[in-house]
C-alpha cells in the first residue's frame, strides 16, 4: 500500500532533481492521500512557483500555515532562497 509519505518522498527526490512538474505531481499524489499534509503544501508551493505560477504557490502556503503554524519561519526562509533563485534567472 502506498502511502501519501511515500509519493511525498518521491516529490522530494524529483524537486531535488530540479525536475518540478514532476515533483508537483507526486505532490498532488500525496496530498490526495492526506488533505492535511502540511509539509507536501510546502514544497507544491514551492515547486508552483518555481514553475511560474505564483497565485497557487501563495495558496499552498496559506494552506500550509493554516495546518501547522509552526512552519512559518522555515517557509519564509524556503521562499526567500527561491526569490534569490528566480532573481539570478
Amino acid at each position: 500500500m502506498v502511502l501519501a509519505q511515500d509519493w511525498y518522498q518521491l516529490g522530494m527526490k524529483e524537486y531535488r532533481r530540479l525536475h518540478y512538474a514532476e515533483a508537483l505531481v507526486d505532490f498532488n499524489k500525496a496530498l490526495e492521500l492526506n488533505a492535511d499534509y502540511a509539509e507536501a503544501y510546502v514544497n507544491r508551493g514551492l515547486a508552483l512557483l518555481l514553475l511560474g505560477k505564483t497565485t497557487a504557490g501563495e495558496q499552498d502556503f496559506d494552506r500550509c500555515l493554516k495546518l501547522n503554524s509552526a512552519l512559518k519561519d522555515s517557509l519564509g526562509q524556503r521562499i526567500r532562497k527561491i526569490q534569490q533563485l528566480l532573481e539570478r534567472r
